[in-house]
This record gives C-alpha cells, sequence and structure tokens, in this order.
C-alpha cells in the first residue's frame, strides 16, 4: 500500500536541515548586503574627493579654509556633485549619506547659522530648527588640519597619503578626535562597513582601509589606524599631515 504525506521524524528531519541551511546563508546573505553598501558609500566618498580636485582647481589650489572648509565644505561642494541632495535632512537621495549610517544627523550651530542665514542657507537647502541650529544629514567629515593649517594642495608632499575625508560623526576631524566619550560608541570616527572605513585622500583617489587598535578602542592612543594624534597645528602625525612643519617624530 502506498504512503501519503511524511512521517514526525521526516519533518523533523526536513526542518533541521532547512534551519542549519538559515544558519549558514543568513550571514552570507548579510555580509553581501554590507559589502554592497561598502561600495555604494566608497562611490559617494569617491565623488567628494573628485569634487574637491575641482573644487581646488577653480581656486588657485586652495582647499576649503577656516570655518568655511570644516563646518560647510559639503555645501561648497555643490556645483561640483552631480545629484546633490534636494532634502539634507533626509539620508535618502543624499550623497553625503552613507548607507550604513542610521543616525547621521548633524548640525549647524546658532551661532555658525546666523552667519549664513538667509543666504547661502536657503540656497543649500538648510532650514533652522526650533533652536536655532540648521540639522542636515551628512556622514562624513573632513581632515581639519587641511581646512585650518594648510589649505594649499602645494604644501602636502604625499598627497595620495594624506586624508581629506574620513566617515566620521563631525563635520570635521583630526587625530586627537578619533574617540568621544559623549558618544555610545565612543567613536568620533565611524568604522561600520566590517571594521573598516573608506577614505578620500588629498589627490582626490578613495579606498577602504580597516580600522586598527590595541586595546581599548576608546583610547587615542591605542588607535594604529587611522592614527591617533595630540592635536594642535602639529601634532598629529602621518595621514593626518603632510608638510616638512609636520614635528612629530
Amino acid at each position: 500500500m502506498r504512503r501519503n504525506g511524511f512521517t514526525l521524524i521526516e519533518l523533523l528531519v526536513v526542518i533541521a536541515i532547512i534551519a542549519i541551511l538559515a544558519a549558514i546563508l543568513f550571514p552570507v546573505f548579510a555580509q553581501a548586503r554590507e559589502k554592497a553598501r561598502q561600495t555604494m558609500c566608497l562611490s559617494n566618498v569617491k565623488q567628494m574627493g573628485t569634487a574637491t580636485m575641482m573644487y581646488v582647481q577653480d581656486y588657485d589650489e586652495q582647499f576649503f579654509g577656516d570655518s568655511w572648509g570644516h563646518r560647510y565644505w559639503l555645501f561648497l561642494l555643490q556645483p561640483y556633485i552631480k545629484g546633490y541632495p534636494k532634502n539634507f535632512t533626509q539620508a535618502k537621495g543624499n550623497i553625503y549619506a552613507c548607507p550604513s549610517d542610521r543616525d547621521g544627523i548633524q548640525y549647524v550651530s546658532k551661532k555658525s547659522a546666523a552667519a549664513i542665514s538667509p543666504e547661502p542657507a536657503a540656497s543649500w537647502g538648510l532650514i533652522a530648527a526650533a533652536d536655532g541650529r540648521m540639522p542636515y544629514w551628512a556622514s562624513y567629515g573632513i581632515n581639519e588640519h587641511v581646512t585650518d593649517q594648510w589649505p594649499a594642495l602645494a604644501a602636502y608632499e604625499d598627497p595620495a597619503g594624506t586624508f581629506l575625508f574620513l566617515e566620521n560623526n563631525d563635520s570635521d576631524v583630526e587625530g586627537d578626535e578619533l574617540t568621544d566619550p559623549g558618544r555610545a560608541s565612543c567613536l568620533e570616527i565611524r568604522c561600520e562597513h566590517s571594521d573598516g572605513m573608506n577614505i578620500a585622500w588629498i589627490d582626490g583617489h578613495a579606498k577602504f582601509a580597516r580600522c586598527v587598535f590595541v586595546g581599548d578602542k576608546c583610547i587615542n592612543d591605542n588607535w594604529r589606524f587611522p592614527p591617533a594624534g595630540n592635536g594642535g597645528k602639529s601634532g598629529d602625525c602621518g595621514p593626518w599631515t603632510a608638510p616638512a612643519s609636520d614635528t612629530c617624530p
């Protein structure tokens, strides 16, 4: 007589096989999704680097300097960015939003907002909140030494080995700002792509690099890459600074 259906043992075996396959494949799918987000983020960073090179050539090989550089650099790139975001308060359609960043809202302070109101803030799509600050979504920060100490492209002896943009939780960053005790992750920088980040360099190229630290990641001195530093005009070494005036050993 022909049997119909499955026995309980057979059903349990099938369920067990499906569970094993799911346990194997789900992490693979998650890694594939994250790899896609990493690639999209790298594309963003590359476009930012290319746009900055175009800006530099238009302004006598000078990067954006002072407050305009470390607070408003992304808005100054507007003429050079294809697909410039229509709404800076949302991640969707925003080239400055990393797809892996779940909380990329930053703020132009009330004092800084007053300096650009009503223009050019309105042209940039910035709107003041009730507290006077202007919110915008961004997942990247510029090397503060580029804007504050060495805005001239010619100053850099190693443009291919000096940071321009990092994945960051603030609009600018330097070596003594890798960590931030005020954040849940204790990090100012973001290493969300398989413990790494995408970086644009002074010469405009972009690439992925893993974050490396020894011991407690919440201590700046424990970082190997990106390197930590003492801050100040010449206190950060390696990729944070480039000219001969860098006094680090």
